[in-house]
């Protein structure tokens, strides 16, 4: 019943949702977060690796579906449902960071593969920023929406996305 009416507000935030795409090619990102489960730590990793070797600065945010362990750490932030309020958003707190988190991003890579509502929740708040996903959910989060089997492995994702990014590259170069 609770999910209901988060799934509501969720739908309501995306219908106001104006759609404005910062992001133009791999080129000129800048700022990127990352968004994880934490089983898919170690890929997230990775992907922030790659990403910093092309000069882009990483920010992470983890959800901890399972267990009540949070931890803030040097490169983002970990959550869990602890942290929810009674209706299963996210509280002030994960708000303010993933604000924090998210100002002056210009792309956001949700490789979580589950139907997280307080990461749909999250990710319908923010307007004017280039987003990055999986289609697992019944909401239109993404710009760039990833089809994937059910068992994806997180790597495979994380190699695919940067492979489509670098395509975007190219092809602009090649209009240009």
């Amino acid at each position: 019943m609770l999910a209901y009416f988060l799934k509501k507000e969720i739908n309501s935030n995306l219908i106001e949702l104006k759609a404005h795409r910062d992001f133009t090619d791999f080129s000129e990102l800048m700022n990127v977060v990352i968004i994880y489960e934490l089983a898919d730590y170690e890929q997230s990793i990775e992907l922030e690796s790659t990403f910093s070797s092309y000069n882009c600065s990483v920010k992470l945010l983890g959800y901890n579906a399972d267990k009540k362990r949070t931890h803030k750490n040097e490169n983002g932030y970990l959550f869990s449902p602890k942290e929810l309020t009674i209706l299963g958003k996210p509280n002030c707190r994960i708000i303010a960071e993933f604000n924090k988190l998210t100002t002056n991003c210009n792309l956001i890579i949700d490789i979580t593969r589950g139907k997280f509502l307080p990461i749909n929740y999250l990710l319908s708040q923010k307007k004017s920023v280039f987003k990055v996903g999986i289609e697992v959910s019944e909401f239109k989060l993404y710009d760039f929406i990833f089809q994937v089997q059910k068992n994806v492995d997180a790597k495979f994702l994380c190699e695919q996305i940067m492979f489509y990014l670098r395509k975007l590259k190219s092809q602009r170069l090649r209009l240009v």
